[in-house]
């Protein structure tokens, strides 16, 4: 029987003496019975409360160990870039470009970034020219490397090459 069964049954044999099955007529139980369906009742929602603190002591655990492995994450990703860092020392003071092994292979590839070299200067022309700016006034460096590599002279910004560590 189900809680609410159960707390309704209590209630009819407690204001009536007894309960009755409506279809068939049958007496279901009767008030010496309510004992018995009292047990039920508690029984039933020491089991509820038991399995909610079941589920909470499960959700606890999948915390836990959630929070573990993304610190373990940080930790990994975190070792990696060290070792990259590293790794790209080495190779640029040992004029190296290209370096292959069993293991993988560790390359450069070009790529450009837009250096502010002074923001209140580039501020203004932005504010002038607001096809190379963003909603808030700030430079937007992707319209601002279009325009330097199409030839468009930038107050106050340039391109800027980069060399990135790629590890295959």
């Amino acid at each position: 029987m189900n809680l609410y069964k159960l707390d309704e049954t209590i209630k009819q044999v407690i204001e009536q003496g007894f309960t009755f099955d409506e279809e068939t007529g049958e007496i279901l139980f009767e008030s010496k019975d309510l004992d018995e369906l009292q047990e039920a009742l508690d029984t039933k929602l020491g089991n509820i409360i038991g399995y909610i603190k079941s589920l909470n002591m499960m959700a606890d655990n999948m915390k836990s160990i959630k929070d573990e492995y993304s610190n373990r994450q940080k930790s990994y990703e975190k070792k990696a870039e060290h070792l990259k860092n590293y790794l790209d020392s080495w190779m640029k003071a040992n004029s190296k470009t290209k370096l292959e092994t069993d293991s993988g292979v560790a390359s450069y590839r070009k790529s450009s970034s837009v250096n502010i070299l002074d923001e209140s200067l580039l501020e203004s022309y932005i504010k002038d020219n607001t096809e190379y700016a963003k909603i808030e006034y700030k430079p937007n460096k992707t319209s601002i490397k279009e325009a330097i590599n199409s030839g468009k002279s930038i107050p106050g910004a340039e391109i800027k090459e980069n060399q990135n560590l790629i590890i295959k």
